[in-house]
């Protein structure tokens, strides 16, 4: 930083979503969903919370096998697809009322 420059510096609040919205994503999404990794709210939320930017790769992380392939497949054919760095874990987060991952009812 030159002379010239400054530091922005402060604090910042994220309010939390409406209610029946995904606390993790502030969409109306069904729990064994994606969330929506391109929403201001996951992102910010994401960085504030764990240091690094969100991803599709984490967005889609605690759903069902089934359902992270059919996003997956779906954002690659977008050029969409997201993944953390290399050596950097995927971050599943899923939301309280969610269903495990691997239950019958996290695709319905």
């Amino acid at each position: 930083m030159n002379a010239n420059e400054k530091q922005a510096t402060g604090s910042m609040t994220l309010l939390p979503p409406p209610e029946g919205h995904c606390i993790k994503c502030a969409r109306r999404h069904h729990p064994g969903t994606a969330h929506d990794a391109q929403s201001l709210y996951y992102q910010v939320r994401f960085r504030l919370q764990h240091g690094r930017d969100g991803t599709w790769a984490d967005a889609v992380a605690h759903c069902s096998e089934v359902v992270r392939q059919l996003w997956e497949q779906g954002l690659r054919k977008r050029n969409a697809w997201s993944e953390p760095p290399q050596g950097v874990d995927v971050i599943a987060e899923p939301s309280p009322n969610d269903s495990p991952a691997g239950s019958s009812d996290a695709a319905r």
